[in-house]
């Protein structure tokens, strides 16, 4: 591929990243350290170019980035590539440039300081920009597929990430470890249910996560946003002063936090279910061109807890507790570790008042499945459960990594390697419209989903509209 790329573009890949750092680190952060740790990525929005040029542009003018001047000017021309680089590098001070230190720093989040984590933050921004602005230089989606393909065979590639290949649905394009994924293309209600009932008969605690875009993280609310993280404490205070009356039945922290869930506030619960339809029905809600995905949890029943349960109460009771306690028990040890330990067992004894000290890291900084109280419809529609997470506020990445680690494996019956399959349920954008018509006549809707009588006469209303 890297000859055949050559060959088109006048051209030798190998010269642009190795005379090129910006870019050779630049893709290697945005596409394979990603694909190193969820072991699959979806190429589309690089392919077929789903977010547009404004986008970056303004996320990069946002945080004063100097590779907003890649944005300033026409995309290049691969074939010419030299020259446009020499136009559109030469005002930018490599001195300042962000990329010799990419590496080292772009998945350290351990530190809590928020300019850290903003510098982070802005360095993965910059290397996808510039990663997006390699591909649009590519002329069409055959070309870029090309240019992907090429990239996987250039040496140094393969030798840090190997048994890499491509997946392709129709313009769909995924790069995964073939050594591990197992992709399927649910494209229709039957093929789903045919694949569940051939990959998964006979297993027990299965529970399943629809996500509309395949791009999602695999992590709670809470954990999505610096700024959330920091104030957890106070966000979960505020709303229950502001409307007591939504929470007078409450009577746990468990619950509290459920109410909270319900009305949209991030916290540390993500929702999850017990029927494979209403996650098939998240994972096409969202009409856009990227493709949904159905994850599968296979978890140990150990993990698995009531909401009355000793554990449920304990990570229930963190979103409660001051975020500076928080990082003291994440963090410290020695004097300021059980001060801030105590301040956790009173919040704890307010609800438990027999509770005994069972404060330990197993359950501090850990993820159980929570059977909630289903006390509305929604919930009891939706047959949702959720994840409640421990102690990973300075560490959202290590916890995705470690929910990941929950989800269904296969046997890996096409390897001689000892190893299973995690199997990916890929919704091809295409199809999202007509499996949510399937599902419609299943009664798996809106209406169905989210009970409510406004959305309830939302759905009504699209039902008979004609002018949609």
């Amino acid at each position: 591929m890297v000859e055949k790329y050559t060959k088109t573009y006048n051209y030798n890949l190998k010269t642009l990243f190795s005379s090129n750092s910006d870019f050779s680190k630049s893709i290697e952060n945005a596409i394979f350290k990603r694909l190193n740790a969820k072991k699959y990525y979806c190429l589309s929005k690089f392919i077929k170019q789903i977010i547009n040029k404004e986008h970056y542009k303004f996320e990069l003018e946002k945080c004063s980035s100097i590779y907003k001047k890649l944005y300033e000017y026409k995309f290049a021309d691969l074939k010419l590539i030299d020259d446009d680089l020499s136009i559109t590098f030469s005002s930018i001070d490599q001195e300042n440039c962000f990329i010799n230190e990419l590496l080292k720093t772009s998945d350290n989040f351990e530190k809590s300081d928020k300019d850290e984590y903003n510098k982070n933050r802005k360095m993965e921004l910059e290397a996808e920009a510039i990663t997006y602005w390699l591909f649009k230089s590519c002329k069409n989606e055959d070309d870029r597929i090309l240019f992907i393909k090429a990239i996987i065979e250039l040496s140094d590639i393969v030798d840090k990430y190997q048994n890499i290949s491509l997946s392709k649905y129709r313009n769909e394009i995924y790069i995964l470890h073939y050594d591990d994924i197992k992709i399927e293309y649910i494209t229709s209600v039957n093929t789903y249910i045919s694949l569940l009932e051939k990959d998964l008969n006979n297993r027990g605690n299965l529970y399943f996560r629809g996500h509309g875009n395949i791009h999602y993280s695999l992590k709670p609310g809470i954990m999505r946003d610096y700024g959330w993280i920091g104030n957890e404490y106070n966000m979960c205070n505020e709303i229950i002063i502001e409307n007591p009356s939504d929470f007078k039945e409450c009577n746990s922290y468990l619950d509290h936090l459920c109410q909270m869930q319900h009305y949209g506030l991030p916290t540390r619960l993500m929702d999850i279910t017990s029927n494979p339809l209403t996650a098939l029905y998240f994972s096409c809600s969202e009409m856009d061109k990227n493709p949904g995905e159905v994850i599968l949890f296979d978890i140990n029943a150990e993990k698995i807890k009531y909401y009355n349960s000793s554990t449920s109460s304990i990570l229930s009771a963190l979103a409660f507790l001051s975020d500076k306690d928080k990082k003291t028990l994440e963090n410290e040890k020695g004097t300021p570790y059980e001060n801030a330990k105590g301040k956790l067992l009173s919040l704890i004894r307010r609800e438990r008042g027999y509770f005994t000290d069972e404060l330990t890291d197993n359950i501090l900084k850990d993820v159980y499945l929570v059977h909630s109280k289903k006390n509305n419809s929604r919930i009891t529609n939706q047959s949702g459960l959720f994840l409640i997470t421990g102690l990973f506020n300075n560490n959202p990445v290590t916890l995705e990594q470690y929910i990941d680690s929950y989800r269904l494996r296969i046997n890996n019956t096409l390897s001689n390697k000892n190893t299973n399959k995690l199997p990916i349920f890929v919704i091809p954008h295409s199809k999202k419209a007509d499996i949510i018509k399937s599902l419609d006549r299943l009664s798996v809707n809106q209406a169905h989903v989210y009970p409510e009588i406004s959305n309830v006469t939302a759905y009504i209303k699209s039902r008979y509209q004609k002018n949609k």
